[in-house]
């Protein structure tokens, strides 16, 4: 017996699966526990959370009706018990996932830690009110999928996905591969009819969709937000180029897998152990149906050629890991499982982690760099107003200064689209009531002086109904007085 045979005996020995399983399970809860904690300190939340913005405009164009409607009650709830349940349900569900494909209690519960580190999650985790649905519809279904039959719980939950967002929706052929591997119908039929039935219960859903939103608005179809870039297609060239966006944007979503080398690595390593020994027909089933969840989104956006945030990406990771880690029969998959899940997900545990401490350092900087220069604490005010809206400059400095980096999302807090609207939360945290801007030109143009500053505010005083006037400070510009007479509610 040579060294490798050898060391896959000892890694099948039951005994040995136990204590690597137990150790597994320790560094995983250890780490999820500490990105647990970071998460649920924050206070301030994206610019268009909900707890900043009505929903009702965005309700209609976007046709998320049952988002419009649980978000009434968990209004009322603060945000890190909200982000915190977001991440449990959605474990939850990769616990029963890995259930169905024979994983015990210990190997499940050590998926379920797994899945609830995908760094796509923690992008729309900054949402908290809107994005607990979506995890709570999959805990539901994952709970229905043995109490249902196929077509009822496709045609139920297409329904209710498609009133929530749709990425999620696209999860859900996990929970039936078991049983079309098991089928005694034959794979290649009972493939067809997963797909079939997963694929018929998108489009009901979808129809319901438009309907709500001619209801509610007159609109017929959702209005895409310009934002996001629509191309619509109108000819086969127009087709072709949507195709190839689509594409671009599943390599780049998959090249964040790829830049952290060990954890892909890792995946590969699980997918060939696991392949061997294991019938062609099932890895093939496994191909398709894994296949189809991770490509629909890119799929469904080809027709509007729209952009595709990586915060969109949870189901190609999630089929990733599916692919590697369940269902495989191999002893030596078998004995490797708990050493790949950990070296997949520390990895994807200290990026979200990064990102969670550049996200609370940022916005934190926000706050107490504007407390030190402030004359009194935000509660004395009845508000403050923003006259200059560029915090590029600030953002830049504070991430010089802390170290603190985003990896694998978007660094929107100071972009060239709103930095109002994004630095408005963090004023609302700090204590502030209301929170106003003067950006036009007309504004920009009034002389204005700052009594009070540092390197990153200005303070240029109060006006007669308590407003606090505030400037960031802008290298290129002089800082002059302004005319509080223009002052504007925030569009």
């Amino acid at each position: 017996m040579n060294a490798a045979d050898a060391l896959f005996a000892r890694l099948r020995d039951p005994t040995t699966q136990q204590r690597l399983e137990v150790a597994a399970l320790v560094v995983a809860l250890a780490l999820s526990l500490v990105v647990a904690a970071l998460g649920t300190s924050l206070d301030v939340w994206r610019h268009d959370s909900l707890y900043y913005h009505p929903f009702g405009a965005k309700a209609w164009i976007s046709g998320r009706w049952l988002t419009y409607l649980l978000s009434f009650p968990l209004l009322f709830l603060p945000g890190g018990p909200l982000w915190l349940a977001g991440f449990l349900l959605f474990g939850g569900f990769a616990f029963l996932v890995a259930r169905g494909f024979g994983q015990d209690s210990r190997g499940s519960l050590l998926f379920a830690l797994l899945a609830a580190q995908i760094p796509c999650l923690y992008g729309l985790s900054l949402w908290p009110v809107g994005n607990l649905p979506m995890p709570l519809l999959l805990f539901a279904a994952g709970l229905a999928a043995r109490r249902l039959s196929m077509w009822p719980f496709y045609l139920l939950f297409g329904v209710l996905f498609l009133g929530v967002t749709q990425q999620y929706y696209f999860l859900l052929p996990a929970l039936h591969l078991p049983e079309v591997l098991a089928s005694r119908r034959g794979p290649l039929r009972a493939t067809v009819r997963l797909l079939a039935a997963w694929v018929t219960g998108f489009l009901v859903g979808y129809l319901v969709v438009l309907v709500y939103v001619y209801l509610a608005s007159g609109h017929v179809g959702m209005q895409v937000p310009t934002w996001r870039d629509p191309h619509y297609v109108t000819d086969l060239a127009s087709l072709l180029a949507n195709i190839a966006t689509s594409g671009s944007w599943l390599l780049q979503h998959l090249g964040a897998a790829g830049q952290l080398t060990l954890g892909g690595l890792t995946l590969l390593a699980m997918v060939v152990t696991g392949a061997w020994g294991t019938r062609r027909s099932d890895i093939a089933v496994r191909v398709v149906v894994f296949g189809a969840m991770g490509l629909a989104l890119y799929a469904v956006m080809v027709p509007i050629g729209v952009t595709i945030h990586f915060r969109s990406a949870t189901p190609v990771f999630f089929a990733l890991l599916c692919f590697a880690f369940l269902g495989w029969s191999g002893g030596r998959h078998r004995g490797l499982y708990p050493i790949g899940v950990l070296l997949v997900l520390v990895p994807f545990g200290f990026t979200n982690l990064e990102n969670l401490l550049w996200y609370r350092t940022v916005t934190g900087e926000y706050q107490s760099r504007l407390r030190e220069v402030m004359p009194k604490p935000p509660e004395a005010y009845e508000g403050v107003v923003l006259l200059q809206g560029n915090a590029r400059a600030l953002q830049a400095r504070i991430e010089r200064e802390s170290g603190r980096r985003a990896r694998f999302i978007v660094s929107e807090l100071s972009d060239d689209r709103g930095i109002e609207k994004r630095w408005k939360p963090s004023g609302l945290a700090m204590g502030f009531q209301r929170v106003r801007y003067c950006l036009n030109e007309h504004c920009r143009s009034i002389p204005r002086t700052c009594l009070a500053g540092n390197a990153d505010y200005c303070v240029h005083g109060e006006t007669p109904d308590r407003y606090l006037l505030i400037s960031f400070v802008m290298p290129s510009r002089r800082d002059r007085p302004r005319d509080p007479n223009d002052i504007v509610d925030p569009p």
